[in-house]
């Protein structure tokens, strides 16, 4: 990340469990306001703890999905004719007192549809 400094505008971080652990998240959190490059994740959690917005799925509707999936199967459709499934919902959760710190303006509408994380 040190060699990035100056030159992005925005961290992605990925569900790369082989480099997520506590210490890791540490320092990219840190990294993120010492350098007021916002850090965008996957997960809510990390929004709680520091980053600025998170971008997932809505968990409740996937339960959703796989139940409609499960109704057709138990009706009768063979397994190979019920196809997968993308997420059809996704959620952004945002901690509107990190972009604050950051100076990051973000669109009213943004803001609107997302979770605001405190």
């Amino acid at each position: 990340m040190e060699a990035m400094k100056g030159s992005i505008d925005a961290f992605w971080m990925l569900p790369d469990m082989t480099l997520i652990n506590e210490v890791t998240v540490e320092y990219m959190l840190s990294f993120s306001m010492e350098n007021h490059i916002p850090l965008l994740t996957f997960s809510n959690m990390y929004v709680e703890q520091g980053a600025l917005m998170s971008i997932g799925v809505d968990t409740e509707d996937i339960g959703a999905q796989a139940g409609e999936m499960a109704k057709k199967i138990l009706s009768g459709s063979a397994v190979k004719n019920v196809p997968p499934v993308e997420a059809r919902k996704a959620v952004s959760h945002i901690n509107l007192t990190v972009a604050k710190k950051l100076g990051v303006t973000l669109e009213k509408d943004v803001v609107n549809r997302s979770v605001i994380v405190h």
